[in-house]
């Protein structure tokens, strides 16, 4: 149990930077505190205004905070500007250190949100529709209630907590296309790094890498493509065409299709998306639209799950080892995790479904 607590614990400080979940899953620093909103706007001062002035020390200032903000670039705002959008979609192609690929899709309008993840193994998501909200996953067969009442980003979080710009990981071919901007968490046991890549001319997020450097253990990056963005018809409506290419230019992290078709993430992506700005052989399963498809807005495909919170100790038990068994899990593999029978009774839904994507189906 302890190395399943241990590797865990690592892959909850790598959800926590991706963007890929709701509630507090966004935030680097896998804390859970977080600052209110700034009021960013795509219109912020250059890095030139946002300097301090000679003999000008931020200590002097009569705002303790005053500078913080500043020193966040203008693409990242403007991203943060486009998550901020009542109503919006996109795709993500989320590429793990060991190469494998999930691809994300969100949507979200007015309170509801929907996400949908899928990988070699099948999908897994979330949805919130009124009053109820829900995590699911199709390759368990499970669901269960949450609480969530918005999908977070790293975008939001890098903004809200105004991480330190950086330059220490950015890559050099990616500083050659794209406009690089770097920002940087730190630990009391661990580092993340995170470079966002900005298309130099419409200022649209294209990708970011984390880079995690976790103490004793080798560096862990992963690589998250935004494509397929598409703003909110009050954007469309209202925005002139140079601030609507503004906004066009802050992308979100993931993507889904239709509940329980077993697709994965996406990104929004304004009518002038060029399609050569998504990634190479992307799912073709995935909706490709220029207006937010309001079908997955539907709840209905959770009855045909099971309830996980809500099992008894005994049937709690028996799923889980019928699962392990359809996805070839040994009781071998279990004891690597000091995973008992007795432990298994009251497994978490995070605990149980990490098992099955990380032993399961010859991972």
């Amino acid at each position: 149990m302890n190395r399943l607590k241990i590797l865990a614990v690592l892959c909850a400080v790598t959800a926590a930077a991706l963007c890929a979940g709701c509630s507090d899953g966004a935030d680097p620093s896998s804390a859970g505190n977080k600052s209110k909103k700034p009021s960013a706007s795509s219109q912020t001062a250059d890095d030139s205004e946002s300097k301090e002035k000679p003999g000008e020390s931020q200590e002097d200032s009569e705002d303790p905070g005053a500078g913080e903000e500043d020193q966040l670039g203008e693409h990242i705002l403007q991203a943060y500007d486009f998550l901020q959008n009542e109503s919006y979609s996109m795709k993500i192609r989320y590429t793990d250190s060991k190469g494998e690929v999930t691809e994300i899709y969100r949507a979200v309008s007015g309170g509801d949100f929907y996400q949908r993840q899928v990988n070699s193994i099948g999908e897994s998501g979330s949805i919130r529709v009124g009053e109820e909200c829900y995590d699911y996953d199709l390759v368990c067969g499970i669901y269960r209630k949450s609480s969530a009442e918005r999908l977070d980003s790293v975008i939001e979080s890098v903004v809200e907590q105004k991480l330190p710009a950086t330059s220490t990981h950015i890559e050099p071919q990616d500083a050659e296309i794209y406009d690089v901007e770097e920002y940087t968490y730190t630990g009391d046991t661990y580092i993340t790094v995170m470079d966002f890549c900005f298309d130099r001319d419409t200022g649209s997020l294209v990708k970011y890498t984390v880079t995690y450097s976790v103490e004793g253990e080798d560096d862990v990056t992963e690589t998250r493509e935004f494509y397929d963005f598409i703003p909110s018809a009050s954007v469309q409506d209202t925005a002139s065409s140079e601030s609507a290419a503004d906004v066009s230019g802050a992308d979100v992290s993931s993507s889904q299709a239709e509940p329980g078709t077993g697709s994965s993430e996406s990104t929004d992506s304004t009518e002038s998306t060029d399609s050569s700005e998504a990634p190479a052989d992307t799912d073709s399963s995935m909706p490709d639209v220029q207006e937010i498809d309001m079908s997955v807005f539907d709840v209905s495909f959770i009855q045909g799950l099971a309830d996980f919170d809500n099992m008894t100790e005994e049937r709690r038990l028996g799923y889980c080892q019928a699962i392990f068994v359809t996805a070839g899990i040994t009781y071998d593999e279990l004891a690597r995790y000091d995973m008992t029978d007795d432990k298994l009774k009251t497994i978490s839904y995070e605990d149980f479904t990490y098992l099955v994507y990380t032993c399961g189906y010859d991972s």
